[in-house]
């Protein structure tokens, strides 16, 4: 009974000194933080990186609210009833090929509108999805796309060059696939 004790001592002994050295690591870390932090702050205040943090902060929030602009083609008839495709600019939010492609749906916009320039692309197709992989872009549009236009009665051609000219306009792009739907859309060549 007695060994019994005496080992239970021995183990609450060595659980005390366990405790005891875990208090004075915290405190002295405690210690350590609180000499060091006035050299700290006025190491902070020196640099002025609170300064540079705001800065950056508004001009994110700026450039949050900025436009820039994309090119995207659309048809300019000319005398002899076939259409041309130009490059306008249009507005879009970000600089993405899918900022371009929903400019390009949306219609021709002001500048396009007094050059006379039309889409050949049905004005409510949407749209579904936009992925590029080895420099070729994947278009999935909405089935309306299909729809006979007035320029493009039998086919598909001006409507999807207009899509084509417009991202292989960025770098990067080499060629468009457009799918209708989830289905790759066959195409005549221009």
């Amino acid at each position: 009974m007695y060994a019994e004790i005496m080992g239970r001592d021995e183990n609450n002994q060595h659980q005390n000194w366990i405790l005891l050295a875990w208090i004075v690591v915290i405190l002295a870390a405690v210690l350590a933080v609180l000499i060091a932090f006035p050299f700290m702050h006025r190491a902070y205040q020196e640099s002025q990186v609170g300064k540079l943090i705001q800065q950056y902060r508004a001009s994110q929030h700026d450039r949050s609210s900025e436009t820039v602009q994309a090119t995207v083609y659309f048809l300019v008839p000319d005398r002899q009833a076939q259409p041309k495709l130009k490059p306008f600019s249009a507005a879009v939010s970000s600089p993405s090929y899918h900022a371009a492609i929903e400019a390009l749906l949306k219609g021709p916009p002001a500048e396009a509108l007094r050059e006379g320039a039309i889409s050949g692309i049905p004005p409510d197709t949407r749209l579904l999805g936009l992925t590029v992989s080895y420099q070729i872009a994947y278009v999935d549009v909405s089935p309306e796309f299909a729809n006979p236009t007035v320029w493009d009665p039998d086919g598909h051609t001006w409507k999807t060059a207009q899509i084509t000219e417009t991202l292989v306009a960025y770098p990067g792009i080499r060629d468009v696939i457009i799918l209708v739907d989830g289905k790759i859309l066959r195409q005549p060549e221009l």
